[in-house]
């Protein structure tokens, strides 16, 4: 979870930890009299542009973020503003592997009242702070954020005594490397990567069945390498 909004951003009587309800009027307001002089501000804080401008984030990056959040509809961006104060306070049920990274000089989530509380109610979560880290650390950390994320993997693969991890995964379609030119959508039979020193490698292995005139099938595998 990296800067993430959980468990529960809302002040209310059960939550004294939460943000004050008027933030987020405040927010719907501005949004609602003008959203992109909203979303002008809200990347400046998003990436502590008047720290980091030049350094660790281009005037580009913010301005393909502003061009993205435009093309939303007025709808939608008043909208999503609620969900941002969802109670998540459940992922006390969460009982996997979880690491929790923020930025200590996240302008968007107060760390006291997202990652530090995370980090609390998930039993035995990894909790990472970024040193003068923004709300989006994986831009401006994204060397620190990536190293975090490949010890937590290692980690993980290490302590179930195996370098590979499987997973089912469904929807790739025809047409993506490794499909058949044959048929429709096809299965993932196996996801799984390798840590090295080169980093991560992936590697899909689709398989689906070719059925004859007599019913009888044959497996059709291809293997599709990909290396991050």
């Amino acid at each position: 979870m990296a800067a993430a909004v959980p468990p529960f951003l809302l002040k209310t009587y059960d939550n004294p930890e939460g943000v004050d309800g008027s933030v987020f009027e405040g927010i719907q307001k501005a949004i609602v009299a003008d959203r992109y002089a909203f979303f002008t501000e809200f990347f400046k804080n998003f990436y502590n542009a008047d720290l980091l401008l030049g350094k660790r984030v281009s005037e580009q990056a913010i301005q393909s973020n502003w061009n993205v959040a435009c093309g939303a509809s007025a709808t939608a961006c008043l909208a999503c503003v609620p969900t941002w104060h969802e109670d998540f306070r459940r992922l006390t049920g969460i009982d996997v592997p979880t690491l929790v990274m923020q930025g200590d000089a996240d302008r968007i989530l107060p760390m006291t009242a997202s990652g530090l509380r995370i980090a609390k109610l998930i039993k035995g979560s990894r909790l990472v702070v970024v040193k003068d880290g923004p709300h989006c650390i994986t831009w401006t950390h994204a060397a620190e954020v990536n190293s975090e994320l490949v010890n937590f993997i290692g980690k993980g693969l290490a302590k179930h005594g195996s370098a590979r991890a499987y997973c089912h995964a469904y929807g790739l379609r025809k047409g993506r490397s490794g499909g058949c030119g044959q048929c429709g959508p096809v299965k993932v039979l196996e996801f799984c990567f390798d840590i090295g020193p080169g980093g991560l490698r992936f590697r899909l292995t689709f398989g689906h069945t070719h059925l004859d005139s007599t019913g009888a099938g044959q497996i059709c595998e291809n293997e599709a390498p990909m290396n991050q």
